[in-house]
């Protein structure tokens, strides 16, 4: 029953439904996934990992699984994505599609590849945060994005919707509202000396802005809304050919707290990035 296991972490099929310690073995369930998770102890030590030469692969692949982490961290800190963004994890996936953008880079060696998400916009452009329940199924009139990179802008036009029929309301909350982030993320490098990636453009990486909607209840109407973003001010009014402009839409929805207003609720969100230029 335990053939199913390989290398440091792999998914346990079968019936074998525990969770906690056995022997090496740690076992446990994870938020979006179906299957038991298991981790092996054990493995070369860390000095050996970064001084032996049998280790070279290990560095190079640590080296590009961190970057792409890291790139996957900093897209969902600055877009604002936590667990009231979506309805699960979704870091695995997301650092998985930078890691296939990492793999784009024929200029650097491997181990020292970055990830120029500037060549590769159209990767990025509508990832949906949701598993369960994505922007697209969940809302029948879609906003609508436009990007003007010389002005360093973003327009948004929120249609007038109703909730009752051009809404799934998934969670079965009360109240619901809109959110949109814009936010720049610069291109990735690998700095050897700081042994970790690195924004090619740190001067305008991560700048961001938002507009949060007003909190109606989730059988009413969302009135028609035209939203403008702008960095222009935080920037100096200049972008570098390393910089892309990403702006993310989601629809809240959440219930009355002790304090008698209306407050987000994790997993009851649907989000999902609308373009990426």
């Amino acid at each position: 029953m335990l053939t199913q296991i390989i290398s440091i972490m792999a998914k346990l099929k079968g019936i074998l439904n525990i969770t906690g310690k056995l022997e090496d073995l740690s076992l446990y369930k994870m938020r979006g996934v179906e299957d038991i998770i298991v981790r092996r102890k054990g493995g070369p030590s860390k000095n050996m990992i970064k001084n032996s030469e049998s280790c070279v692969r290990i560095r190079e692949n640590n080296s590009e699984f961190s970057t792409s982490s890291i790139m996957g961290s900093e897209i969902r800190y600055h877009l604002q994505i936590t667990s009231n963004s979506s309805d699960y994890n979704s870091s695995g996936r997301l650092n998985g599609l930078m890691m296939q953008i990492l793999k784009k880079d024929d200029q650097n060696e491997r181990g020292e590849r970055g990830i120029r998400l500037s060549k590769n916009r159209p990767m990025l452009d509508e990832f949906d945060f949701g598993k369960m329940n994505t922007f697209n199924n969940v809302v029948k009139k879609l906003p609508k994005v436009k990007l003007d990179r010389d002005r360093i802008s973003a327009q948004i036009d929120i249609p007038e919707t109703d909730g009752k029929t051009q809404l799934y309301n998934f969670s079965g909350k009360s109240w619901m509202r809109y959110k949109v982030q814009f936010t720049i993320i610069s291109d990735m490098k690998y700095d050897p000396e700081r042994e970790k990636a690195v924004p090619l453009n740190e001067s305008c990486h991560g700048l961001n802005t938002s507009f949060v909607s007003e909190w109606i209840p989730a059988k009413g109407v969302i009135p028609s809304q035209q939203i403008t973003l702008c960095l222009s001010d935080k920037t100096g009014g200049k972008l570098s050919d390393y910089d892309s402009l990403l702006v993310a839409v989601s629809l809240n929805y959440g219930d009355v707290g002790a304090d008698g207003k209306p407050h987000e609720i994790k997993y009851a969100a649907v989000t999902r990035i609308f373009t990426v230029g």
